[in-house]
């Protein structure tokens, strides 16, 4: 078994990245043929997430209304996401107005643009009129599911998270002799799902280089070289709220700040080799509780809620990219419509969470019709680099909710913890 460790060793999985992106680049025609098991490694952590975004929070919420606190509790925990929101939205707008990242596009970048939207923009259009409509009706429509069943299959995750949240309440307002079997068989099948992702996550780097390989060579690189500005200025802000999150972390736990970043690579290198941050929950749990030491029923209730709720790479994606919009038509935004994009970022990024596709993204046109910017054209461009940048907002969604959960263990009322203990992912 020790040979099988050496697949989840860093560089072990940074080298089948590069190799991924090296095949994606120089041979395109055999990366597309690599989708195909890409799709079956990203199946594969899919199929645990729900039974443990359910589990988790289901048992957690059931432990914390037995010990009482409730109200204070929630309260606090909505206003430390609504800090990690703003600080996203921030950082966003203070990057592009900082990198100019749509400002003195040269020649070959808009032409390649140019080509790309008008092949595009008809099916991004037609996209678009089935899917814009996705405000706060539709926001509350999905969040309470007709049909429990049908919500797992069609993989309805805001309406399973508010089904898990109703549950666990209601687990723990009966009698505790009667609960605690029920909450005791929740903490048990968590433990298993989390066993099975443990086998799967073997297979991380020969998934992570398919899925880049397949993703760069579908991109395209005139494609990536037209956005390489708005991919660096993403990249760049997205490195700055992941240490920013991570120093508040450090400055909370103690310890060597080295040893806190080895702990939290394997959260990191799931969140970016799958871009879902659901796949990421269960090293993230198991990193906080076994290796930070932080509550269980802390981080079984807040992290997993929060990558339901708390897009943070979201709000960021979607703060800095108005802007990109803006500039590329050589809009002047006032400071009254820079507040407006502050704050229209978080509504839509809240607005997005759970929404699948190109519905989270032609979310953005909220922002952008107020402001009488193209949507249309916003909503091409970020289709076109989605898969580029997914990846690393996924690891700022991982991290700011790890965060959240971090703020949240100093306020967690005493439980009694679940009997059985989570193997070790690292």
């Amino acid at each position: 078994m020790r040979w099988l460790n050496l697949l989840l060793n860093p560089w072990v999985v940074f080298a089948f990245a590069g190799a991924g992106i090296a095949v994606g680049l120089f041979y395109q025609q055999v990366a597309v043929y690599l989708k195909p098991l890409a799709d079956v490694f990203i199946g594969l952590v899919e199929m645990c997430v729900i039974p443990i975004m359910i589990t988790a929070v289901v048992s957690s919420l059931g432990h914390l209304i037995n010990a009482g606190k409730t109200k204070v509790y929630l309260v606090y925990l909505i206003l430390v996401m609504l800090t990690s929101m703003f600080i996203a939205s921030m950082v966003g707008l203070g990057i592009a107005k900082t990198g100019q990242p749509g400002a003195n596009l040269d020649d070959s970048a808009q032409v390649v643009l140019g080509r790309q939207i008008s092949v595009s923009e008809l099916s991004a259009s037609d996209s678009k009129m089935d899917n814009t409509d996705f405000g706060f009706y539709a926001f509350i429509e999905q969040l309470i599911p007709n049909n429990l069943i049908q919500s797992i299959g069609e993989d309805e995750r805001l309406a399973i998270i508010f089904f898990s949240i109703l549950l666990g309440i209601a687990l723990g307002t009966v009698n505790k002799t009667n609960n605690g079997v029920a909450l005791k068989v929740m903490d048990a099948f968590y433990e298993a799902f989390i066993k099975i992702i443990d086998w799967i996550m073997y297979l991380l780097p020969f998934g992570l280089f398919a899925l880049l390989a397949s993703q760069i060579a579908i991109v395209g690189t005139d494609v990536l070289l037209a956005t390489v500005k708005l991919v660096i200025c993403i990249y760049l802000g997205a490195l700055l709220l992941i240490l920013l999150f991570s120093l508040y972390i450090w400055q909370v736990v103690g310890g060597s700040f080295w040893d806190y970043l080895r702990i939290k690579r394997k959260p990191w290198l799931i969140a970016f080799g799958t871009a879902s941050s659901f796949a990421a929950i269960p090293a993230a749990i198991v990193s906080l509780t076994e290796r930070l030491k932080l509550k269980k029923e802390t981080v079984h209730l807040v992290f997993p809620l929060g990558v339901a709720i708390n897009p943070t790479g979201t709000i960021f994606h979607f703060a800095l990219s108005t802007l990109f919009i803006a500039q590329i038509y050589d809009v002047d935004l006032s400071f009254a419509q820079l507040v407006m994009v502050f704050v229209g970022a978080i509504i839509t990024g809240i607005a997005s969470a759970g929404a699948p596709g190109i519905v989270a993204i032609s979310v953005i046109a909220l922002i952008l019709s107020p402001l009488n910017l193209p949507v249309a054209v916003a909503i091409v461009l970020l289709i076109m680099i989605d898969p580029i940048v997914d990846p690393i907002l996924t690891v700022v969604n991982v991290q700011a909710n790890c965060a959240v959960t971090v703020a949240m263990s100093k306020t967690q009322p005493e439980t009694q913890p679940p009997p059985a203990k989570a193997e070790e992912l690292i």
